[in-house]
């Protein structure tokens, strides 16, 4: 049979549409909240990052970065990713059947990747505020890795190789997406001093549900396995998601003044000085 078909009944069709309505409508609410709440607009994603990757000299300050505009924008980028997951995943699985399967398809799986390098993204666009020597080269091995899995998936037209070879490539790719999942294990060590201990287990708790959730789509045997593998993805995007709200909810107290370090400055928990200073800077500056 070929990759973009599969047997099912009605019921299970019907069961893995409404989860992916669900989704849908879920993840869109969901980032409209944060990107309202990062107060940023698309148009500064490309100037942030391009700030952000800029080499510095030896002897500038920390607070000459716009550490705001920086997470503002990754934000950004880690909402683009979620609902490019979301509404690829949607259109091929609700019209896998139809001659647009093929194409779908492609687009559905280089989503996939799309999405977890852009969930990385504001993680480590919080550590290149400091640990400049090598967060960027970090952020840009993820994207160049992601980015060259989108290619191929987009490039590659596995309908047309032989059931023997659909099956390598599916199983090399599933591969991949959890190797380049888990990577995020690499950048646990500087993320840790900047993230409290509750994002950072709803963060692993995410990973985790969509690793088990890999186990039920590899069940093919099994009644609804699509509807429960899709559910599980939700729910690991749900979990990260609350993660990096809860980080946003404390650079909101942070700029409100609210969440004090030990010294009495404000500060939002987990997050050092070096990065308190250019977020301060940065917002008072828009206040000017």
């Amino acid at each position: 049979m070929p990759a973009h078909l599969r047997d099912g009944t009605r019921g299970e069709y019907a069961a893995d549409a409404a989860v992916h309505v669900a989704g849908v409508v879920g993840g869109a609410a969901a980032v409209r909240w944060m990107w309202a709440r990062a107060g940023a607009s698309v148009s500064e994603v490309w100037a942030a990052l391009l700030r952000a990757l800029a080499p510095r000299d030896s002897g500038s300050d920390a607070t000459d970065v716009s550490g705001a505009n920086v997470l503002e924008a990754a934000v950004l980028v880690y909402g683009v990713g979620l609902m490019s997951m979301l509404l690829c995943s949607a259109a091929y699985n609700m019209l896998y059947w139809t001659p647009l399967g093929p194409a779908l398809r492609r687009f559905d799986h280089a989503a996939i990747f799309l999405k977890i390098v852009s969930g990385y993204h504001p993680w480590l666009a919080a550590t290149a505020l400091k640990d400049w020597e090598w967060s960027p080269a970090v952020l840009g091995a993820v994207w160049t890795v992601g980015l060259t899995g989108v290619t191929i998936k987009l490039l590659l037209h596995v309908h047309l190789l032989s059931p023997a070879l659909q099956r390598t490539v599916d199983n090399l790719s599933h591969a991949a997406y959890l190797l380049l999942g888990w990577t995020g294990g690499l950048i646990a060590w500087p993320v840790k001093h900047r993230v409290e201990f509750v994002p950072a287990a709803l963060l692993l708790a995410g990973g985790l549900v969509y690793t088990v959730g890999f186990v039920f789509f590899r069940w093919e045997s099994l009644k609804y396995q699509m509807a429960i593998w899709h559910a599980c993805v939700l729910g690991g995007a749900a979990l990260q998601f609350l993660a990096l709200a809860m980080e946003l909810e404390l650079l909101e107290r942070f700029k409100a003044g609210e969440a004090t370090t030990g010294d009495g400055e404000s500060a939002p928990m987990g997050f050092d000085a070096p990065l308190h200073d250019a977020i301060a800077t940065a917002a008072n500056a828009a206040e000017l």
